[in-house]
């Protein structure tokens, strides 16, 4: 029905049966009428199948001859618009208000009651209202905005397809002061890349202050400052280039494992051959922390993070690695303080064998769950997954939705990967690795949809 036809129709049939705003008591006054036609708010009705519909917030522009309403914060991914029930508020009870939907011989016309449903799915769909007086009126064109791109979804991209090109390298990667610093040794030197995007780096520069055959693996990076250990000395840098060897007494210095409740962490091995853990706070010294470790902890090799767990208590996990009999292992220690009682250790492995031994992984937390990236089996062999995602805080461990989270193709399954995510919790880089006959030095970056934009909740 065409709408000067229907606009006849209403203006002789309609009936006054609109919500209006309970601030103009005047409007009890059914004798009174107005000439303003304006829409105050508009919201949807509640829908269970589209979490998120009734709280859309819409702003309303009234200035111009058309009016425009219209959400800034999109709808989630996969909102349907086409059976949406809307809620409309006047300055004024109107005579009545009218919706057209659709374009050309699909076009839908609709007297708005508060209880049908509308379909928004072609836009923008028309709203006109007649003020009481019936002779002013208005119109405006509502715009619904639903996200585009699935929230779940994971972008992955190639920033660089080699930083250097030294065959047989080890390389380490950290995140510092905001700096992406890439350690690069080739069995006789020390050599630093620096990288503000993760995608344009620096020449190299020597750093002889390291000693030769540094393994730079065993970097660590803590409240500002990086950590080399060396047998008896602990060597400390501020900007990567410059570094400071300090000597440890009674003890040697295995391996770094992370900074955990203000003290940076290590693995010590005391003269008669025992492990312990060593830690030193800030502007301290490497101490003993006094509890000797199992023969299975591992000293090298392993993947060690501290996150938020979901007790919201701070914890720290080490997984997998070699021990100092060089047996790869599948331990995930699980080291959770609690105030009282002190530090408490925990091997996951136990409760859930069902975890193949490895070594040379990486673990970031990303959005609330922890994320591991390549290894190799027991026998050397790469892992197939490229990652796997734990969300129980490191106890149970499975392969990402493919469909929603996949490596690009050109990306290669690799161990010893350096894995990183920026300050603002939006993005993983994955630096370097190698596998058994090749060395990479390509930086791949991947995002979570949701985590770069705000979402309507």
């Amino acid at each position: 029905m065409k709408k000067n036809a229907l606009f006849i129709f209403f203006l002789l049939t309609a009936t006054l049966f609109v919500a209006c705003d309970k601030d103009k008591d005047k409007d009890n006054d059914t004798n009174k009428t107005y000439s303003e036609a304006l829409v105050t708010s508009m919201t949807f009705q509640k829908n269970d199948s589209f979490p998120g519909l009734a709280e859309a917030r819409f702003t309303i522009i009234t200035e111009s001859d058309t009016g425009l309403i219209f959400n800034q914060d999109s709808l989630r991914f996969g909102t349907c618009l086409d059976s949406v029930i809307p809620m409309l508020r006047f300055n004024h009870t109107p005579a009545y208000t009218v919706f057209y939907t659709g374009k050309d011989s699909t076009a839908d016309t609709i007297l708005y009651t508060g209880a049908d449903t509308i379909n928004f799915s072609q836009q923008p769909v028309e709203l006109y209202v007649m003020a009481s007086d019936q002779e002013h009126a208005k119109r405006y064109k509502i715009y619904v905005n639903v996200h585009q791109v699935d929230p779940d979804l994971y972008v992955w991209e190639r920033l660089n397809e080699g930083v250097f090109q030294t065959d047989g390298a080890e390389s380490k990667a950290i995140m510092h002061n905001g700096s992406f610093m890439l350690f690069v040794n080739n069995g006789f030197s020390t050599q630093l890349y620096t990288s503000q995007d993760a995608r344009n780096w620096s020449s190299p520069s020597s750093i002889s202050a390291l000693p030769t055959n540094c393994s730079v693996r065993k970097i660590i990076e803590a409240d500002g400052t990086l950590y080399y250990p060396a047998a008896d000395k602990l060597y400390t840098s501020n900007d990567g280039t410059a570094w400071t060897a300090n000597s440890v007494q009674g003890f040697e210095i295995l391996n770094m494992l992370y900074c955990f409740n203000d003290s940076v962490w290590g693995i010590a091995r005391l003269a008669d051959g025992k492990l312990q853990m060593c830690n030193m706070a800030k502007g301290g010294k490497m101490a003993l922390t006094g509890d000797i470790l199992p023969d299975n902890f591992p000293v090298s090799d392993y993947a060690a993070i501290t996150f938020p767990a979901a007790s919201n208590r701070k914890r720290a996990m080490i997984v997998g690695g070699f021990d100092l009999a060089g047996n790869s292992l599948n331990t995930r220690w699980n080291i959770e303080y609690l105030k009282g009682n002190g530090y408490n250790m925990a091997d996951f492995s136990i409760e859930q064998p069902n975890f193949e031994s490895l070594s040379g992984a990486a673990i970031v937390w990303y959005n609330n769950e922890l994320h591991m990236f390549g290894s190799v089996s027991a026998d050397n062999t790469i892992s197939e997954s490229s990652q796997l995602i734990s969300v129980d805080d490191g106890m149970r461990w499975l392969q990402p939705d493919t469909a929603k989270n996949v490596m690009p193709d050109t990306y290669e399954n690799r161990q010893k990967a350096s894995v990183l995510v920026d300050e603002d919790n939006h993005y993983i880089y994955i630096i370097g690795g190698q596998t058994r006959n090749r060395t990479f030095s390509d930086v791949y970056r991947g995002r979570l949809t949701k985590l770069t934009f705000k979402e309507n909740n």
